[in-house]
């Protein structure tokens, strides 16, 4: 839209502002300038205005916004109307090229009616690849003309984050749930629980719901009773989410430890190692252990970064390594699983 107004509203003025000018001229008889000339001048601005009014023009983009991060694998591209246009077609793409595989264009028809008012459109778009960047832009139709918006860039959502038991929950009851925050435009999720953090033989691993209608906002609950959880044991876990086209990275691994027999409540640190320093900068000292034991440290993802055999009742291990960060010790020795969380901050 041009000065705020439509197309027939501006020549009105611009013949109103004509008649302002002949009153002008008339009063300045020494300026050779024709009423035939201010004329054509005026009808020439006319055309000027009137081709400008033919031309499409260029949307503004306004959601999401440029440079954001974790935008779920179905959203929705806004921007605002221009005056004038007749259709958008939403183009997007994880190449700035827009020439890659993934290039794909949404056409949203014209469904409103031109205002002086900004006008939002929107576009819906899904099945995006997760923790992708992409690029998008607005192209802008009118009659046989188009132009086209500058271009926004978003990253998608990575992984999924768990919420309930708590990281180091112990006395958790054997009919709870573990509950998990879903991405929208993921339509199945896959759980692995397992005694191991590195999940090599997961007691339950498998794709076996959909959480299609499920608000962002509100938790995923995944009942127990799917792997049949035992007294006193501990317990990690992890969870996957997919769509028609990717799936995301694996959520953070967390652990909880079950309610003993339902008799009494089990204090996970009543039978736990000492280490120390904590944090620790170049190499940590682990008390109270059993020559024959095995530890292994694991950052976050549960990847297993460290393994040693304990020959005594104490064990000394470097970490200094190891990037500043949280990670997990696990000791095993038989059936007896225990952990301890260590901070290495240089």
């Amino acid at each position: 839209m041009l000065l705020g107004c439509s197309l027939s509203d501006f020549i009105k003025k611009i013949f109103y502002f004509e008649w302002l000018l002949s009153l002008y001229w008339m009063r300045l008889i020494t300026i050779n300038f024709t009423t035939g000339d201010m004329r054509k001048l005026l009808c020439l601005l006319v055309a000027v205005v009137t081709f400008v009014h033919m031309q499409a023009q260029s949307a503004t983009l306004v959601s999401p916004k440029n440079d954001s991060v974790d935008v779920p694998t179905l959203t929705y591209l806004s921007w605002l109307h221009a005056f004038g246009n007749d259709s958008y077609e939403v183009e997007y793409d994880t190449s700035l090229s827009f020439t890659s595989p993934d290039f794909r264009v949404n056409t949203v028809g014209k469904n409103y009616t031109d205002s002086t008012q900004s006008v939002l459109v929107s576009s819906k778009i899904q099945d995006l690849r997760y923790n992708t960047k992409y690029y998008w832009r607005v192209k802008c139709i009118h009659g046989g003309t188009y132009s086209y918006s500058g271009v926004f860039t978003f990253v998608t959502f990575l992984q999924p984050t768990l919420s309930y038991p708590a990281d180091g929950a112990a006395n958790i009851p054997l009919s709870d749930n573990l509950m998990f925050y879903n991405n929208t435009g993921s339509i199945n999720y896959r759980v692995q629980v397992g005694t191991v953090s590195i999940f090599t033989s997961p007691i339950y691993n498998h794709l076996t719901f959909s959480t299609a209608g499920i608000p962002h906002h509100d938790p995923y609950s995944w009942g127990f009773s799917h792997f049949s959880p035992n007294n006193l044991t501990l317990y990690y876990w992890r969870v996957k989410e997919y769509n028609n086209i990717d799936s995301s990275a694996w959520s953070k691994v967390w652990s909880f430890t079950t309610e003993a027999n339902g008799n009494g409540i089990y204090d996970i640190y009543k039978n736990i190692f000492r280490v120390f320093p904590n944090p620790a900068s170049s190499e940590i000292y682990l008390n109270d252990v059993t020559p024959g034991e095995i530890v292994s440290i694991q950052n976050m993802l549960g990847e297993v970064l460290i393994v040693k055999n304990v020959t005594g009742n104490q064990e000394r291990i470097e970490v200094g390594f190891l990037p500043d960060g949280l990670y997990t010790i696990t000791s095993t020795l038989d059936d007896e699983v225990r952990v301890q969380k260590i901070l290495v901050q240089k």
